[in-house]
């Protein structure tokens, strides 16, 4: 939405010239949405593919890793403001359990059953084996 105002940033700008001299606007700060537009870029790629068909929640978490760790190595307002906006709205709408299970999943060295206990507390109505573990990971 900002990079056709960008592009045309000196058709903007011979506009806005015309304009003040007849006292109807203020110049438009082509620098700060040139900010805006680079520090949304790692999150409209994000969206774009957390929006595919294949995405999984193992996608999902890697991609939202990655973004976070962009955006806190970029010292500047916008990013920091854009990183803290962004982890609560993930926090708010993750489940707890089955992230909890993901991340026990992504980690050889936790056991079976400390998944089995994310299980379990996730679908609290059956026990579950060995097979039916590794069923409902391969689903995430």
């Amino acid at each position: 939405m900002l990079k056709p105002v960008v592009k045309t940033e000196v058709s903007i700008r011979e506009t806005q010239t015309e304009f003040k001299a007849l006292g109807m606007i203020d110049i438009l700060d082509i620098d700060a949405l040139k900010t805006l537009l680079k520090e949304m870029e790692p999150v409209k790629l994000a969206v774009e593919n957390l929006s595919r068909n294949d995405a999984t929640l193992m996608i999902a978490d890697t991609i939202l890793e990655f973004v976070f760790n962009l955006l806190s190595n970029r010292n500047n307002d916008i990013s920091t403001k854009l990183m803290e906006n962004l982890k609560c709205c993930v926090e708010e709408r993750s489940n707890k359990d089955v992230m909890n299970l993901l991340h026990s999943r992504k980690d050889p060295s936790v056991a079976l059953s400390n998944t089995k206990l994310h299980l379990a507390r996730i679908l609290p109505s059956r026990p579950f084996g060995d097979n039916d573990v590794e069923d409902v990971v391969e689903l995430l």
